[in-house]
C-alpha cells in the first residue's frame, strides 16, 4: 500500500485482505502498519509514520486468533516491499531509468 494508505487511489487497505467469511478458522487484526525509515541493512529502521522518502518497504504487524478452544492468539510482522523504485533511480551501467526494482 502506499504511505499513507489512506492515499491509495483505488481505496485498497490491508484490512480488505482478511478474511471475514463465517466458516473461517482464525480470525486476524492488523495491529501496525510501519513504514521503512532507514534501509541500512544491518539495521533497518521502521516508523509508524510514513519517511519523509519512500523507502520500499513496510513492516505489517497482523494478530490471528483460533475460533476455536483452547483460543490461542499469535502475533505475525511480516515485511513487505514494495516494488516499485523511487522516482529517479538511474542504472549506473546504461545511465537509463529504472522502472522497477
Amino acid at each position: 500500500m502506499p504511505c499513507p494508505v489512506a492515499a491509495d487511489p483505488n481505496g485498497a487497505t490491508y484490512e480488505g485482505v482478511l478474511d471475514v467469511g463465517p466458516d473461517r478458522e482464525f480470525d486476524e487484526q492488523i495491529e501496525q502498519i510501519e513504514y521503512l525509515q532507514d534501509s541500512a541493512p544491518e539495521s533497518p529502521v521502521f516508523q509508524s509514520g510514513c519517511p519523509s522518502e519512500e523507502q520500499g518497504a513496510q513492516q505489517v504487524t497482523v494478530r490471528v486468533t483460533t475460533r476455536s478452544k483452547p483460543l490461542i492468539t499469535k502475533e505475525v510482522v511480516l515485511v513487505k516491499r514494495d516494488n516499485r523504485c523511487p522516482a529517479g533511480l538511474v542504472d549506473p551501467d546504461t545511465n537509463q531509468p529504472i522502472p522497477r526494482c
